[in-house]
């Protein structure tokens, strides 16, 4: 090797090595983010390397405008309103789809997915850096809340990609925004989701007085209640009697209903964030004063979200915990420091690798010609098929539970209990098709298997006579 490669080698070497230095080290004039920067833009291209397919309700959102937003058309045998309480979301989709862009099922459904990943990166950075900004470790406490919290939202955005995560970076972006913009936005998103008008307690967030709160917490909620009235002629308060016969109506358990109290106490990040809000509590000791003015509208949010005890909430009050902790943080800059490359290095290694999104199982694939209708016994089945089927199906059973009717409930707690299904029932839905990966046994006498996916199977039913 001649002196001059060696040369340039140890020269690039040292510039790394200075510069890698220099970014560990504390600022004298104001806080680096430049490693925060970093991290997250790796995190963000690994995300992009393992990005699954959806595991639930965005399959069926693409394909709504097959089914004139109608979900009754989807699913024949459901309890459900007339109207749609996803519309705006569900009319992007079809823009989406539509000329001039022309957009594919499937690029449509990353363009959600890369979207809401996106703004989960900016709405969570910008609003923590702004809390914690005045702290020369400022950056490293940024990246332990993203190891912390983060993967629960980039989860809700890649697998997930429903409107509620929409909703969610909305209410808090309120963080760093001024009332009139997130006011303004909280107006223009309003049609994506018939339960936005929950997500107005983020006012509680906003950087102003509590007067000013409550004006754009009432302003907001206004808007977007008026929106959903006028809509829906006025019926919209109906979707929460359909929401209460549907909990109840449930004979499966659903994970996102599931206790949060004890979710939060069996999962890692639950008693870490909880933990991590005690220590630094203990060390701050705000006084009643500053708790009334900092810490108690904060506070409101968590128990907001906390009361309703629903898992799918956690990741709402796991950030929230993260802004309490990040206020006490940022009103006292010398508390707590991050100052040890034995900590800075893990946790920017760490933050690279909180993009990796995990999803268990896969999705059937089968495309089934068009009026079809088919029962889907098992996980996303009820989701997927139509989406991977070019023309409108009909499917069993609805992508909630408890609005099923009573004989479809009995068919999946027979199919989950036994591994089994009665052919009579078939015929009485007058089903064409059955997809599952769970029966067990000698499969019934009515059904012919067609395909094969993965651990999935594809059925067609024999009518009777046929």
């Amino acid at each position: 090797m001649s002196d001059f490669v060696q040369n340039f080698i140890q020269k690039t070497l040292s510039k790394a090595k200075n510069s890698f230095a220099r970014e560990l080290a504390d600022s004298e004039t104001r806080p680096r983010f430049n490693l925060l920067l970093l991290g997250c833009v790796f995190s963000f291209l690994l995300a992009l390397f393992s990005f699954p397919m959806p595991t639930d309700d965005l399959y069926r959102h693409v394909v709504a405008y097959l089914y004139g937003y109608d979900y009754r058309q989807l699913y024949p045998f459901m309890d459900f309103p007339s109207w749609n309480y996803w519309i705006g979301f569900e009319k992007a989709l079809a823009w989406l789809q539509g000329p001039p862009l022309l957009l594919s099922r499937m690029a449509t459904v990353r363009v959600v997915q890369i979207t809401a990943l996106l703004l989960s990166y900016l709405v969570f950075g910008l609003s923590l850096w702004k809390i914690l900004k005045k702290r020369p470790d400022a950056q490293y406490w940024v990246m332990l809340f993203f190891i912390l919290v983060f993967p629960l939202f980039a989860y809700r955005a890649v697998a997930n990609g429903r409107p509620e995560i929409f909703a969610t970076l909305w209410m808090v972006s309120a963080l760093f925004l001024s009332p009139f913009i997130w006011v303004a936005i909280g107006a223009l998103i309003a049609p994506i989701y018939g339960l936005i008008p929950i997500y107005a307690v983020g006012a509680a967030f906003l950087n102003v007085s509590l007067k000013k709160k409550a004006f754009s917490f009432a302003t907001v909620v206004f808007l977007q209640i008026g929106f959903w009235m006028w809509y829906t002629d006025f019926r919209w308060p109906e979707l929460f009697s359909y929401l209460n016969r549907w909990v109840e109506g449930r004979s499966l358990p659903v994970m996102e209903t599931a206790s949060l109290l004890i979710v939060m106490l069996f999962q890692l990040r639950g008693i870490a964030a909880v933990g991590l809000l005690a220590l630094v509590m203990g060390a701050f000791r705000p006084s009643l004063k500053e708790f009334d003015r900092t810490f108690l509208p904060v506070f409101f949010v968590v128990i907001f979200f906390a009361g309703t005890n629903m898992s799918r909430y956690m990741p709402v009050v796991l950030f929230g915990l993260a802004v309490l902790t990040a206020l006490a943080l940022g009103r006292k800059p010398q508390m707590l420091p991050l100052k040890s490359w034995a900590i800075r290095v893990p946790l920017f290694v760490a933050l690279a690798f909180t993009g990796q999104i995990k999803t268990a199982g896969s999705a059937p694939t089968f495309s089934l010609p068009e009026g079809s209708r088919v029962f889907a016994l098992d996980g996303p089945g009820s989701l997927a098929l139509p989406f991977y089927s070019p023309e409108r199906i009909q499917v069993i059973p609805s992508m909630e539970h408890g609005g099923n009717v009573p004989a479809v409930k009995e068919a999946l707690a027979q199919a989950a209990k036994m591994g089994t299904i009665e052919c009579a029932l078939l015929h009485e839905l007058k089903i064409t098709h059955v997809v599952e990966k769970s029966l067990k046994g000698e499969p019934p006498a009515c059904l012919d298997l067609t395909r094969t996916d993965k651990n999935w199977r594809l059925w067609t039913v024999r009518q009777v006579g046929g």
